[in-house]
């Protein structure tokens, strides 16, 4: 067979474990896979060296970094952790020079989550990819201003998707906005929702969507007080539109919405044109100040929600609504915030369950749970892929617990889940109930657990299982060192773990991980837990870790067990 038949072959595979499994049966088939790949997902930044990275793939088109461990989203690591993308940024940038052109030629699209981007970075990508990208995602990033991204807009005047949601970006006052606005007439995308930019020079918005004929997605910044001169058909000159996100920040707002809109995120005025909501299959009310009345007349108004993002004000009446009016619903997810004073219970939950049997994606917080809940879900929901169930502190009790009977006929009953999060209270989850998960989890790529267990052998009986879990979280969990490393051992494909608030008895025991990298955060205060990170690298130890994190090894133990630094 030739090695254009192969390279043939190759390209008709595209899922990532399959080219993994086929790169490893001979070098012929590795080199193949090299040479074909056309997207890479590099699931942690401190897996690899990126010269790892030109040397296999420079064939390359999209890249896709993720960078800090997902707790960070919550603020519970540290802020100085790490997950620099200048490094990467470098080395993308010097292997496309003139001079070497050894790879990435073809390299378009750039996605970095959860990493530390500085506007020097942005410079340097800016110069040196210039209008060969076309798609930015600088997806809950941090570390850069609107300098950064006046050079980005300069450069790439090729940019089609320019993704910035829940990046943290410091306004230091340029005109970023205003030169994408004259620079670029590709945009299908443009998304600057929840960075804390605002919205105050109207004509550079106007110039963008009279511009960019092929805007599909418009998500922008909260649209401030001194507008007062808001143009009510502003979204109607976008003839392509299709998602629209909005914040305003005065109460009277008189904007009309293009009827072309299938997604919305934000401020829905009042009143509510029945001809646009009733073609919306996206609606992310999670930012809004809507009552749960409110919330209810929306979603009366909304037939077609396929996708909708929620605070837990609508309780569970709310939610028995939602799935009596929006059986398509596939995805949803219940958020807790502290000025809601709703309350979601299992109530909610057989509701949803039973009438909403497409559903794919389920993330809730609720105050009260029992096992018919995720019964419920076991029994009419065959197509999920993602489920998380938080149960939210109080003084009150739970109608149920453990929720062992409960968690085997979800996964019995959805059998595709491959992302699962249970976070519960002590006593909400027996090793039994652990054990369940290892038999019964064996598509499982994504796990947190929270207040579970009993003792390390449940830990360790899930590891049995879990063939193919990547990522697991444990937080206040009474695992052991001990217990974590042997269940480590037992997971393959396990590439990254995080844990806090465990029983600490001997971190050393955490060494039996083998070739691991393991690292200890530092409790910042006597109330702040520890935790551990630890990854699987080929690298070794980083370099650039801050002074709370520490290196497994080079902790000292005194004798008499007391833990030094």
């Amino acid at each position: 067979m030739s090695d254009e038949l192969l390279d043939s072959i190759f390209s008709f595979i595209d899922h990532p474990m399959d080219r993994r499994a086929l790169s490893e049966v001979c070098k012929r088939w590795y080199l193949a896979d090299a040479r074909t790949r056309k997207s890479i997902t590099i699931g942690f930044s401190y897996a690899i060296e990126p010269s790892s990275l030109s040397r296999r793939f420079g064939n390359i088109q999209a890249l896709k970094i993720k960078g800090k461990p997902r707790v960070s989203e919550f603020g519970m690591v540290v802020k100085d952790w790490g997950a620099y993308c200048e490094p990467w940024i470098q080395e993308l940038v010097s292997q496309r020079h003139p001079s070497s052109a050894t790879a990435f030629a073809s390299l378009t699209s750039l996605h970095f989550r959860r990493m530390e981007v500085s506007d020097t970075a942005l410079r340097l990508l800016a110069r040196g990819f210039g209008c060969s990208l076309q798609v930015l995602r600088l997806d809950k990033c941090s570390g850069f201003s609107t300098a950064g991204l006046e050079a980005v807009a300069r450069e790439c005047k090729s940019l089609r998707v320019l993704y910035l949601e829940e990046s943290v970006i410091e306004d230091d006052g340029s005109q970023w906005l205003h030169e994408l606005a004259v620079s670029n007439s590709a945009l299908e995308v443009l998304n600057f929702f929840l960075t804390g930019l605002d919205l105050s020079n109207l004509s550079d918005l106007a110039h963008i969507i009279a511009n960019c004929k092929s805007l599909t997605s418009l998500k922008l910044g909260e649209i401030s007080t001194g507008v007062v001169d808001l143009p009510a058909d502003i979204f109607i000159a976008a003839k392509s539109l299709k998602e629209l996100a909005v914040i305003f920040a005065r109460n009277n707002i008189s904007v009309n919405l293009p009827k072309t809109l299938t997604s919305f995120a934000g401020d829905l005025l009042f009143p509510l044109d029945p001809h646009v909501c009733s073609n919306f299959r996206e609606l992310d009310l999670m930012s809004t100040t809507l009552s749960a009345e409110e919330h209810m007349q929306v979603i009366q108004c909304c037939p077609n929600l396929e996708v909708l993002k929620v605070r837990n004000i609508i309780g569970d009446a709310g939610v028995a609504t939602l799935a009596s009016l929006c059986p398509k619903l596939r995805r949803i997810r219940i958020e807790n915030l502290e000025d809601a004073h709703g309350f979601c219970s299992y109530n909610g939950l057989i509701s949803l369950a039973s009438r909403c049997v497409n559903l794919q994606h389920v993330a809730i917080y609720v105050s009260d749970i029992a096992n018919s809940a995720l019964r419920a879900f076991g029994t009419h929901c065959p197509h999920m892929l993602d489920f998380r169930i938080v149960l939210l502190e109080s003084t009150l009790p739970v109608t149920e617990l453990p929720l062992d009977s409960g968690v085997r006929a979800l996964l019995q009953g959805c059998r595709k889940i491959t992302r699962l999060a249970i976070y519960l209270r002590n006593g909400g989850l027996t090793d039994a109930g652990l054990a369940a998960i290892g038999s019964l989890g064996e598509h499982l790529t994504w796990l947190l657990l929270g207040c579970v267990g009993s003792t390390d052998q449940g830990l360790i009986d899930l590891a049995s299982g879990c063939r193919s879990l990547q990522k697991l979280e444990l937080r206040d969990c009474p695992f052991t060192e001990r217990g974590i490393a042997v269940s480590v051992r037992l997971l393959a494909s396990l590439r990254f773990l995080w844990i806090q608030k465990y029983r600490e008895s001997n971190p050393y025991d955490l060494l039996q991980m083998g070739d691991w990298v393991v690292e200890y955060i530092v409790p910042s205060s006597d109330t702040t837990p520890s935790q551990v990170v630890a990854y699987r690298s080929t690298v070794g130890h980083r370099s650039d870790f801050p002074e709370e994190v520490i290196p497994l090894s080079q902790i000292a133990w005194a004798f008499g067990g007391e833990f030094h630094i």
